[in-house]
């Protein structure tokens, strides 16, 4: 997990922080960025959980005037982006994902590390895997920095051997030592492909509605792959969504003739549930 440093600015330190995500407005400080205002106002954005309504629409207001003065503005727009996703707005984030598309190759290598992660999280994961399909071919160069959103891409697609080659890269910035031994239990096991079947199934289900992707790997005990999706939509919708995911996944399970997919469980929340995206 990530550590904050005393570097971190006084503001930033007003909410508990979720350093799941592994994005933080801190990678953008070094970046060649001129407009204070805008990196101000993405730094509390991901300094505010979900949860704060209010404080995030100021700052989409706050973002529309910046993009009024500066249509290009690609870090105003991922920023803008990012409030749709903490407000629920998975279209309006889908939108914005695609037109920040349109001047991606104007993107700093940090902008295009969190827009990467902004689109693993409202699962447009064909867009954040052409991005980041570059860093796949130049690994040892390119996985010091890109670690977290190779890992996290490898794991959104069920791909054991993706995973199992990040994790074991000499160049890796972190140990997964519990993963790789789940990645083990399943190839011993002959789960790689369930792996990989249950997390398309996942992902069909809620693609329409989802607002954030985040995993952790438990242990040492018991590894296990804990999955939460932060939907949109209110109690009931949440809960039609979660029964309607039991059920499909029942179905493979008995087509599979397995009971369940070991070391492997998910949950669905709101995302308005969801904390501080964190810094780093």
């Amino acid at each position: 997990m990530a550590e904050n440093t005393n570097n971190t600015p006084k503001f930033v330190e007003e909410e508990p922080v979720n350093y799941n995500t592994a994005v933080s407005a801190g990678i953008l400080h070094s970046a060649d960025k001129n407009d204070d205002q805008v990196l101000f106002l993405y730094s509390r954005l991901m300094n505010l959980p979900f949860s704060k309504i209010e404080t995030i629409s100021l700052i989409e207001k706050s973002l529309y005037a910046e993009l009024s003065k500066n249509p290009d503005d690609t870090l105003a727009l991922i920023a803008l982006m990012q409030t749709q996703t903490a407000l629920g707005n998975h279209e309006k984030a889908k939108a914005l994902a695609y037109k920040i598309w349109e001047v991606g190759n104007k993107l700093l290598k940090e902008e295009d590390y969190v827009y990467v992660n902004n689109l693993l999280n409202i699962g447009l994961l064909e867009m954040a895997s052409a991005l980041l399909k570059p860093r796949f071919e130049n690994l040892s160069s390119q996985i010091e920095f890109y670690y977290p959103m190779l890992l996290k891409l490898s794991t959104m697609t069920g791909s054991s051997q993706l995973i199992e080659r990040l994790a074991t890269h000499p160049n890796a910035p972190e140990k997964d030592d519990l993963f790789l031994k789940i990645i083990s239990r399943y190839k011993s096991y002959n789960y790689t492909d369930h792996f990989k079947n249950v997390q398309k199934i996942i992902l069909e289900t809620v693609k329409g509605r989802l607002c954030v992707y985040d995993y952790d790997i438990l242990g040492p005990v018991m590894e296990e792959i804990e999955v939460t999706l932060y939907l949109t939509g209110d109690t009931i919708e949440l809960q039609n969504t979660r029964e309607e995911l039991e059920e499909k996944l029942a179905d493979y399970y008995k087509s599979a003739n397995i009971e369940k997919l070991s070391s492997f469980s998910w949950r669905i929340k709101s995302v308005s549930s969801h904390p501080a995206m964190g810094f780093d």
